[in-house]
């Protein structure tokens, strides 16, 4: 497995991606795939020059050399890094993929950010438990998706360390 930052040019690598996850994994997102499928081309360049920052965003993708495993994304906002969009292909689960991309991200944002906070959304089920096991803290602060009830909470990594617990 490989884990690479998603180039300027690969918009449509994006959008395929991302259509993917949300047709696969329709809960873990708050848009759902009718939605997203409907967002014109200019939508996904946009978000690709978005994730493609010097110094700013990026989405990390995992593969192999014939298949796509995962991906998240890292988004700088004020100055606080928000990770989002974690998914990892159902044919690679419960095998570190997800941890392994988490990872990344930490690495990535320890070595370019000065405020050390990791924050992210999460689904109010096991979700919770797997960024718990990571070391991410639920805050106070909840949001209910308006169009089906779902439950997310904020959580965040304050102290990034330089390697997240193993054995996930």
């Amino acid at each position: 497995m490989r884990i690479r930052s998603l180039d300027k040019s690969e918009w449509m690598l994006l959008k395929d991606l991302r259509l993917q996850a949300l047709s696969q994994s329709p809960d873990s997102f708050w848009e759902k795939y009718e939605e997203a499928n409907s967002f014109p081309d200019n939508y996904w360049k946009n978000l690709t020059n978005e994730l493609c920052r010097p110094n700013g965003s990026r989405m990390f993708i995992a593969k192999t050399n014939t298949e796509k495993m995962g991906f998240v994304y890292a988004i700088f906002q004020d100055e606080t890094c928000k990770l989002g969009g974690l998914w990892v292909n159902p044919n690679h689960r419960n095998k570190g993929v997800g941890r392994k991309l988490i990872q990344k991200v930490v690495n990535w944002t320890s070595n370019i950010q000065k405020k050390k906070t990791l924050k992210l959304w999460a689904s109010i089920d096991e979700t919770v438990s797997f960024y718990e096991a990571l070391g991410f803290k639920p805050t106070s602060h909840t949001k209910v998706n308006t169009k089906d009830g779902r439950q997310i909470v904020e959580m965040e990594l304050s102290e990034i360390k330089e390697k997240i617990p193993d054995g996930l």
